[in-house]
């Protein structure tokens, strides 16, 4: 389902401010299973408790975009972004990832 039309979420409602310094932004990508929609919610993290994560940093590519739930809200994100999360999703454990794009 494409989402041209719609308009981006703004960061304000999707982000929470981080404590310290020593906090960064996790996102977590629900399995497969728990729904056809890429769905994934954002948890701050203690870096001093050596979260486990994997980071994604990609370009921004063409202007075409696409809608995954983020925070129980529709976000607008470049499809190849939408690709990546589709494609990173495993079938049934979510997965714990720092993406430059999100969790900034």
């Amino acid at each position: 389902m494409s989402a041209q039309t719609a308009s981006p979420s703004s960061e304000e409602s999707l982000y929470s401010p981080l404590a310290t310094s020593d906090e960064i932004r996790l996102l977590y990508l629900q399995p497969r299973a728990f729904s056809e929609t890429v769905t994934c919610t954002i948890k701050h993290a203690k870096l001093s408790d050596e979260p486990g994560y994997e980071a994604l940093s990609y370009e921004w590519g063409a202007k075409d975009i696409h809608q995954i739930s983020f925070n129980g809200r529709l976000h607008v994100v470049r499809l190849n972004l939408y690709y990546a999360l589709l494609n990173l999703r495993q079938e049934t454990e979510e997965r714990v990832l720092w993406i430059d794009a999100l969790c900034l």
